[in-house]
């Protein structure tokens, strides 16, 4: 199971493995990943959905068992001006930067990214998604830049409407 299945799990309050579930006490830094990362996943589903067949398309739309609603209770805008800050903290608030901007989108390595996140926030992570720490920073580097920028497409951080308009 991927990193993605494991922040849905989460974020949906799946009991994973004795994890806390559902991102209920994290931080707004972990809340922002979640968030970013539940988010492209949902984007991702909402698209092969339309794309699929008539008879599903009319089905319905949303994210199924009212995800929409959990992912919004994330901590939405405050949350990703969180993750923002915690880069620039650490020295890469260009990287973030390049996400959230129009321009491309600048990769991250895995030690960069244990770097810009800090050691609390990766901990806090490996115990909400249940992966291992190379893992977890491994797909993180390779998902993150991509969530943030599909999060962010006005090349500035949205605000809660905006976030709650991309989630449904």
């Amino acid at each position: 199971m991927g990193l993605l299945d494991q922040i849905l799990g989460s974020v949906a309050g799946a009991p994973r493995g004795g994890r806390r579930g559902g991102g209920a006490t994290a931080s707004p830094v972990v809340k922002a990943l979640m968030l970013a990362l539940a988010a492209k996943a949902a984007q991702s589903y909402m698209q092969s959905r339309r794309s699929g067949a008539g008879a599903r398309h009319e089905e319905g739309g949303g994210l199924p068992g009212g995800l929409g609603g959990v992912l919004a209770g994330l901590g939405g805008a405050g949350a990703l001006g969180a993750l923002v800050d915690q880069f620039g903290k650490n020295g890469h608030g260009d990287v973030i930067g390049s996400w959230i901007g129009r321009g491309q989108n600048q990769r991250i390595a895995p030690h960069q990214l244990a770097e810009a996140l800090g050691p609390h926030t990766v901990d806090e992570l490996e115990v909400e998604t249940g992966l291992g720490r190379e893992q977890l920073l491994s797909e993180l580097s390779d998902e993150l830049p991509d969530a943030v920028d599909k999060l962010t497409p006005e090349g500035r951080l949205p605000d809660d409407h905006e976030i709650g308009r991309m989630l449904s």
